[in-house]
Parts: structure tokens; sequence; C-alpha cells
């Protein structure tokens, strides 16, 4: 299996409201070449449902559950599991232009020197 050239972590805490457009905003990106890392924070709503599908959905998202324990635990998770050149951030209220990822990636790879 080949690594992803960019994981996107996002954690998750009773976010059923607009997670399934964010979700959706990611993968419509015109950039595949992509894992999303998503850490279920202890939700007590049907985020844990909607990342299921999700996971069931497309093999480049993968769920993490863990007890609430707030977003720098949950971000700590999902990063201990990132693995690929690039590192994106996204929360489970943002929405992505189909286009984030190709951008971000090509500026990066012509820009070695550029770190954030």
């Amino acid at each position: 299996m080949t690594l992803a050239q960019v994981d996107i972590l996002i954690p998750v805490y009773n976010a059923e409201i607009t997670l399934e457009a964010s979700l959706r905003s990611v993968a419509s990106q015109s950039f595949t070449n992509f894992r999303v890392i998503l850490v279920n924070d202890g939700s007590s709503d049907s985020s844990g449902e909607i990342l299921s599908r999700w996971k069931a959905r497309d093999s480049r998202f993968v769920v993490v559950d863990q007890e609430n324990c707030g977003i720098v635990s949950a971000l700590n998770t999902a990063l201990a599991m990132a693995n690929a050149k690039y590192i994106a951030r996204m929360d489970a209220d943002d929405i992505c232009l189909s286009d984030r990822l190709a951008q971000q990636f090509a500026y990066l790879e012509q820009h070695p020197n550029c770190v954030a």
C-alpha cells in the first residue's frame, strides 16, 4: 500500500449538523492522493454513525474513537497516526473548495523551503 501524500486531520465532537457537508467537500477534492484521519472525541450525537458511513464508503477515511478529552487530545491522536509528506487540518464544520488540496500541494512542492 502506498502512502498518501497528504493526511487531513479532523477532530470531531458533536458535529452532526455540519459533518456530512464537511466530509463531502473533502471527498470531492480534485487532488485525490490523501487520507482523512477523523477522531471522534466522544460525541454523544449521531457524529459516530456519520463517520462510520464515510469509513465504509471511502477507504481514504480512517476513524478513531476515543473518550471525550478535547480538541488537543483528538489532534494529537490523529497526528500520531499521520505518515504523509504533508498534513492538512480541518474542523468538522469546515468546507473545502474543490481545489484546496491541489493548490496547497502544488505550492508546497514548488516552494520546499516553506514551512507552516
